[in-house]
């Protein structure tokens, strides 16, 4: 079983229980914080960047206090052997790519051909400035390595030295998928699907974690898979 480092305290799983808590519930109180002052009158992705910024920040209060442990360390981060993690996030993008193609044809189109006519049309044009587009493109990328350095190198991580790779790669991105629960909002079945899918890439890029025991290999494999989308946004398309 794979030991990321030595942890003999029991009560660690506790501690890494109310800190899974504390993001979910950033997740939910952040909206609040408009109430305050009106984020959204500036960008309205300025909330996203401070949730996730929250988010980060607990987790490394969490290993700095708890764990004694650098930033780096903490969520496994190492630009060692460089090329060879880049070419492990290659692999598993490619691979993420493909399972995210093949649910898309066999499962998303069948059960919720709306979203793919709603995509296909168009609808109304809408033209953002490129200061617009660049805060959203760079939010996503923001977006992708927070959430490979909390739940994989993180949560995923501190699992399998408990459990081992199979339970924990399953039980982190069934907490990973839920942390999504936003999707419902679409309504139970394509909320559920896309909950599906989002459990799905995350398995795989938590392959790659295991493959590599560096966030930054799958934090670069998070960037390729957003990539097709947010260089869209980029682009204005």
């Amino acid at each position: 079983m794979y030991q990321s480092r030595p942890d003999n305290n029991q009560s660690q799983l506790i501690w890494l229980f109310f800190l899974v808590l504390s993001w979910f519930a950033i997740t939910l109180l952040t909206p609040s914080i408009n109430k305050l002052y009106d984020f959204h009158s500036i960008n309205p992705w300025i909330l996203a960047y401070i949730r996730m910024a929250l988010m980060l920040a607990v987790s490394w209060i969490y290993i700095h206090i708890r764990e004694k442990q650098s930033f780096f360390q903490g969520f496994n981060i190492s630009f060692k052997n460089f090329s060879r993690n880049l070419f492990w996030a290659v692999v598993f993008f490619a691979a993420a790519y493909l399972v995210e193609k093949l649910y898309n044809l066999l499962i998303m189109k069948p059960l919720i051909p709306e979203m793919f006519t709603a995509s296909s049309s168009g609808g109304k044009a809408v033209t953002h400035s490129l200061g617009e587009r660049l805060f959203e493109y760079f939010y996503i990328v923001f977006e992708g390595v927070v959430e490979v350095f909390v739940f994989i190198g993180v949560l995923v991580d501190r699992l399998a030295k408990r459990w081992g790779w199979t339970m924990s790669i399953i039980t982190g991105n069934i907490i990973f998928a839920l942390w999504h629960y936003s999707y419902w909002r679409m309504g139970w079945l394509p909320g559920t699907v896309l909950i599906v899918l989002t459990f799905i890439m995350g398995f795989v890029i938590s392959l790659n974690y295991m493959k590599t025991k560096n966030t930054l290999s799958s934090a670069l494999c998070h960037i390729f898979v957003d990539s097709p989308s947010a260089i869209k946004i980029l682009l204005g398309k």
